[in-house]
């Protein structure tokens, strides 16, 4: 169940990144051992704002177009579909499709896009947290789930894969309201947890030739990786994206909410790794989140003795046009605009972060007091 196969892709040219996905996916019994002809199949990038391929903050569209193909070839009906950052509108949709490429993978395989922001409530009794999800109808409706995240450093999770991309069947203001409810990085990640063991999918095809590395999941830096995962264990192939960039599998928040439930050992070791060697296909020296540095375990305890004003806090900069994207999207509502510029109301601030994830302009960045600073400095000379 928790086979995961990796397999050497050093960039986009369309033959390469087919090759790539149709190989692991033929280590993991075929596309159709997971879809039968007539299938319903939704496809879920990660798609958290407009912006370009390149700049590495959402999946690629020549992942997306492979997979849609090989779905495509086994008789599935396939739908593209998120819920991104941001307000969840006909337009807002159609600016990111158009923006990341997935308008033009609809359009050379005829492929449908989801523009039906409807929603549906569903029960889910074995969630830790969330007894009920409401999701995106496409989400709802699909016999099936495929996954197509791109493998990002994430400022509250560590990382952003199999598991956090599921986040994206909710629609946007209730994932407000989750960030809101479940401030801690513990009970947010359960809560992530809760999701995706609702979602389900059942197959996960990760996006690794370029990745994000800094600043993640959107203001980090694009990073070449050179691979692309596949597996049918979602929580599997977290595991192995932890390995191959660097990181401790266990480090990552919604790894470690899914070890305490049981659902995996966060061990490399117990994953049947399969396709190209981890170790030939591993960088070394992939930046983490900064924030993340901060919040995770010891270092959210050490700075928790002496309160929030030690911890990092987003601080707007010259970037800034006054867009009202900040405010629009801070959960507790702690931003204000005073001149035409965004402020922070730090007492109210939850240390979420989504200010800096769907800034456009990339205008916020993270100031780190001085106890933040040496933990900083201490976890990066580990």
């Amino acid at each position: 169940m928790n086979r995961t196969a990796i397999i050497k892709c050093t960039d986009y040219q369309p033959d390469r990144v087919d090759r790539a996905v149709r190989e692991s996916l033929n280590l993991l019994g075929g596309i159709e051992r997971y879809v039968r002809p007539g299938a319903r199949v939704l496809i879920k990038p990660n798609l958290i704002t407009a912006r370009r391929p390149d700049e590495a903050a959402t999946t690629h569209p020549a992942v997306v177009k492979a997979l849609v193909q090989i779905v495509q070839v086994a008789g599935g009906l396939v739908t593209i579909a998120d819920s991104p950052g941001g307000p969840f509108s006909h337009k807002r949709l159609e600016e990111i499709y158009t923006a990341s490429g997935m308008a033009q993978v609809a359009t050379e395989t005829g492929a449908r896009l989801n523009y039906d922001l409807s929603t549906v409530n569903l029960p889910h009794p074995e969630g830790r947290l969330l007894k009920g999800v409401t999701v995106i109808k496409a989400v709802a409706e699909a016999d099936v789930v495929i996954t197509v995240p791109r493998l990002k450093t994430h400022t509250l999770t560590g990382l952003t894969g199999a598991v956090k991309v599921a986040f994206g069947a909710v629609p946007s203001p209730l994932k407000t309201e989750y960030h809101l409810r479940m401030p801690k990085v513990g009970d947010f990640s359960q809560a992530l947890l809760d999701i995706y063991t609702l979602v389900n999918p059942c197959l996960t095809v990760m996006d690794a030739v370029v990745g994000m590395e800094g600043e993640g999941p959107s203001a980090g830096d694009p990073r070449p990786i050179g691979a692309i995962l596949a597996s049918a264990d979602s929580l599997a192939c977290d595991v192995a994206a932890a390995a191959l960039v660097g990181f401790d599998p266990l480090a990552v928040s919604t790894t470690r909410a899914a070890v305490r439930l049981g659902l995996t050992s966060g061990q490399i070791a117990d994953v049947e790794l399969v396709g190209d060697p981890l170790s030939e296909v591993k960088v070394g020296s992939f930046r983490p989140a900064s924030t993340w540095l901060a919040t995770n375990r010891i270092s959210e305890f050490l700075l928790g003795l002496y309160g929030r004003v030690a911890g990092p806090k987003p601080v707007m900069n010259s970037a800034c046009n006054g867009c009202r994207t900040c405010l629009r999207n801070c959960p507790p509502q702690a931003i204000t605009m005073v001149n035409k510029r965004p402020v922070v109301d730090y007492d109210q601030c939850i240390r979420c972060f989504c200010c800096q994830e769907l800034c456009p302009q990339q205008a916020v960045t993270i100031h780190h007091p001085w106890l933040c600073q040496v933990i900083l400095r201490a976890r990066e000379a580990r």
